[in-house]
C-alpha cells in the first residue's frame, strides 16, 4: 500500500513501540563508540583489543538495526490501519 509522502499519518504507537526507537539510537551511539575505540586501538597497534572492539561494534549495530527495523514496522502498520480505518 503507496502512502503519499505529504500525507499526515494518524498513529497509535505502544510504549514498546518508543522503547524499540529508543534502544535503536542508544545502541547505533553505543556502536559508534565500540567504531571509535577499534581505530584508536588499531593505530596503537594493539590489534587484540581492535579486533575484540570492532566484534563489539558489529553487535551493537545490529542490535541497533533490529530495533529501529521493529520500530519502523510497527509504525508502517499503524499507519497503514489508521489509513484504513479513517
Amino acid at each position: 500500500m503507496a502512502i503519499p509522502a505529504a500525507e499526515r499519518l494518524q498513529t497509535e504507537l505502544t510504549r514498546q513501540d518508543l522503547d524499540n526507537l529508543i534502544f535503536g539510537l542508544l545502541k547505533s551511539a553505543d556502536a559508534q563508540l565500540k567504531l571509535e575505540q577499534t581505530v584508536v586501538e588499531w593505530s596503537n597497534g594493539r590489534l587484540d583489543p581492535a579486533n575484540a572492539a570492532l566484534g563489539e561494534f558489529r553487535r551493537f549495530n545490529v542490535e541497533s538495526q533490529n530495533y529501529l527495523r521493529q520500530f519502523f514496522t510497527a509504525l508502517m502498520v499503524a499507519a497503514i490501519r489508521g489509513r484504513s480505518n479513517g
